[in-house]
């Protein structure tokens, strides 16, 4: 895990003939530093951040426990190693309780036991620097997903408020009034079709996905309502093959293109509006003529980006939008 320029080994020791010998022995497996009293070893710590540390117990002016404890303190990363002649019980605890050693050997030391432990350090190291990678990676998904998360939340109350509105709710009513006393058997369907289409909004505000069938449902209770406003002016064509019907979108993007289509374009005899629901390369396209509105309403183009939010968000792909020879298109992913 660790490559060779990585490989740093500090050995301090107050005997240079020790010094030289560590040196030669190790330095064609590792980056070997040395220093013959613990203020020498502290610079070079500070100059060259070395990864592990050696240390002999008996030194004059500070014991091999009382360095490793100052290194401990400035470079907790650091692994550290106590060398010692000595058969000293209580430096073994003060090591353990107050350096944090990594392991203890006794001298002389012996080449292949050292340069094992040396390798198993190096590689403790690289796990423990891969630990905190995976922590990095896991802390920055659980960012993305707070942030995804937050803006799901606020993408689908902006979309019921876009759908739940007081004035399409007031035509409604107003087309319900006429029904009631020119058409009692039309009106009670008309009920039962305006109550499904609010059933639907309100049961999308806990589902961010839904069956192509449920969400086609929906639009043909709209377009019913629609119809009823704008009589025979108002064409829906859908053509979904059944296989399609159980397979899964975000919710209400249907919905919205179809409102968007009656909200932005003319609907008269002269300038009827055709709407189509199709099905091409495993996409949901939605499409209509455009007979522009002179004066277009408030906010153009916000349930389009907060359609493409949320697919972006839901199923990360986002709807194609094309606008070519009088026609408007949308084509949505299918899971």
């Amino acid at each position: 895990m660790f490559g060779d320029d990585n490989k740093t080994v500090l050995f301090v020791d107050d005997e240079k003939h020790n010094l030289l010998a560590f040196k030669a022995t190790f330095r064609e497996h590792f980056v070997v530093y040395t220093a013959q009293s613990a203020a020498e070893a502290l610079s070079l710590l500070a100059e060259h951040g070395v990864k592990v540390v050696i240390s002999d117990q008996r030194m004059p002016e500070t014991t091999g426990v009382e360095f490793l404890e100052q290194v401990q303190a400035l470079y907790p990363d650091t692994i550290r190693i106590l060398l010692t002649a000595y058969s000293d019980f209580d430096a073994l605890i003060d090591a353990v309780n107050k350096g944090k050693i990594y392991y203890y050997l006794s001298k002389p030391w012996n080449t292949n036991a050292l340069t094992l432990v040396l390798e198993n350090a190096f590689e403790s190291l690289g796990l423990r620097e891969k630990n905190r990678e995976l922590e990095r990676e896991a802390e920055h998904l659980r960012l993305i997903s707070a942030i995804r998360e937050k803006e799901l939340l606020l993408s689908q109350l902006e979309n019921l408020k876009n759908q739940i509105k007081p004035h399409f709710l007031f035509n409604a009513l107003g087309s319900l009034v006429f029904l009631i006393e020119d058409n009692p058997t039309e009106a009670v369907e008309f009920v039962r079709r305006l109550s499904s289409l609010y059933r639907f909004l309100i049961e999308i505000s806990n589902n961010d996905l839904v069956s192509i069938e449920r969400e086609l449902k929906s639009v043909g209770d709209y377009i019913y309502l629609q119809q009823t406003r704008f009589s025979g002016n108002l064409i829906y064509q859908q053509s979904v093959p059944h296989s399609y019907l159980l397979k899964r979108i975000p919710s209400s993007g249907v919905l919205m293109l179809v409102e968007n289509a009656i909200k932005h374009n003319v609907v008269t005899s002269s300038s009827p509006l055709t709407i189509r629901v199709t099905v091409k390369n495993n996409m949901l396209v939605v499409s209509n003529n455009i007979n522009p509105r002179v004066e277009q309403p408030e906010g153009t183009g916000t349930g389009l980006k907060n359609l493409s939010a949320r697919y972006d968000l839901l199923i990360q792909k986002k709807p194609q939008i094309i606008e070519a020879s009088g026609m408007f298109e949308a084509r949505l992913p299918i899971l």
